[in-house]
């Protein structure tokens, strides 16, 4: 993977779209999302299979703004990332298929405001620094996710068209939540490590 990304680097840099001290950078970012690519290749796959692509893709839609925006929970090493997720997916699928929490609309409903505190509170949890008009906008981006997927809630529950597409958004919504919440965690004892060292 590396050698392949590090030709297509080059080739980028040789046609002039990156400066040639850039090549590590852009070879990185090339491997970043070919991994990513196939990551989410492998779930969309798996949902098909499985036949829950539309549900997928709605969880996906919950989730992904949040966590891409606000951040979350960062794994150490790409295989820790692409485990978490399969975890994660599993978790999902188990919680759709058994709809386990399917009859607490109310709560379910309510997540939202779970996510919509956390981003407020902690938003954008990210590896990397960002200034102060990104972390604006990651925000923005973010909190919007957030209050969109609380007034279908709502209004699912309220209007009565509570069904397993809006329970769906529900668990891409908690799935937020707990990415930024265990983001944080991490953060704190990070920050407690740090300060002993």
């Amino acid at each position: 993977m590396e050698n392949l990304t590090r030709k297509i680097a080059i080739i980028l840099a040789q046609t002039n779209h990156i400066k040639e001290e850039d090549i590590e950078i852009c070879r990185y970012g090339i491997e970043i999302f070919i991994l990513s690519v196939a990551e989410y290749a492998a779930v969309i796959a798996a949902s098909i299979l499985m036949g829950i692509f539309k549900e997928t893709v709605l969880f996906l839609c919950a989730f992904l703004p949040i966590r891409i925006y606000g951040g979350g929970y960062h794994a150490d090493t790409r295989l820790r990332c692409f485990l978490i997720l399969v975890f994660v997916y599993i978790l999902f699928s188990a919680a759709l298929y058994s709809r386990f929490l399917y009859s607490y609309e109310y709560l379910i409903a309510a997540i939202p405001l779970f996510t919509i505190a956390a981003v407020s509170a902690w938003a954008p949890l990210t590896g990397k620094s960002v200034n102060k008009r990104e972390r604006r906008v990651y925000r923005r981006i973010s909190l919007c996710t957030a209050a969109v997927e609380l007034i279908i809630l709502i209004s699912a529950v309220a209007f009565d068209f509570y069904g397993i597409y809006t329970y769906t958004i529900g668990l891409g919504a908690f799935t937020a939540f707990a990415s930024l919440t265990a983001g944080k965690i991490k953060s704190i004892v990070r920050e407690k490590k740090n300060d002993i060292n």
